[in-house]
């Protein structure tokens, strides 16, 4: 189920990025005004080089059949969360901040959704949070 998740949330981006390159009809109405409120691209984003990084979009299904996408990045400080009815059709956006400057990843645990995030700590202070885990 997981892996399904998965490609469902590869083909979900997909489709928005090619959603906003297309003018026609309602839904690219709604795409192109939200491409005005943030400007981030998770294009490319499975590539790694050298270095590995985390996942910065995620899909889920939640109670009433609908969906939600959580992304990061794609607004400064700010957790993009967009909703989509089961035929894909956008519903609505929330913004959440940041907990925390780094964002670690995004669960659902079917009841919960936690959100890890976590700060550098060059000079090793034992006393700075360096991660946390913020239940939604």
């Amino acid at each position: 189920m997981n892996m399904k998740k998965r490609m469902l949330g590869i083909v979900l981006s997909g489709a928005m990025a090619v959603s906003t390159a297309v003018s026609a009809g309602s839904f690219s109405a709604f795409a192109v005004a939200q491409c005005v409120a943030y400007s981030g691209s998770n294009v490319n984003d499975q590539d790694y080089v050298q270095w590995s990084d985390t996942v910065k979009s995620y899909l889920t299904v939640c109670d009433n059949g609908n969906y939600m996408r959580v992304q990061s990045g794609a607004i400064k400080g700010k957790l993009l969360v967009e909703y989509y009815s089961s035929d894909f059709e956008p519903l609505s956006t929330k913004l959440i901040d940041n907990e925390l400057p780094i964002f670690g990843a995004f669960y659902d645990s079917g009841n919960n959704y936690y959100v890890l995030s976590g700060q550098e700590n060059p000079k090793q202070n034992d006393s700075l949070e360096v991660f946390r885990i913020t239940k939604y």
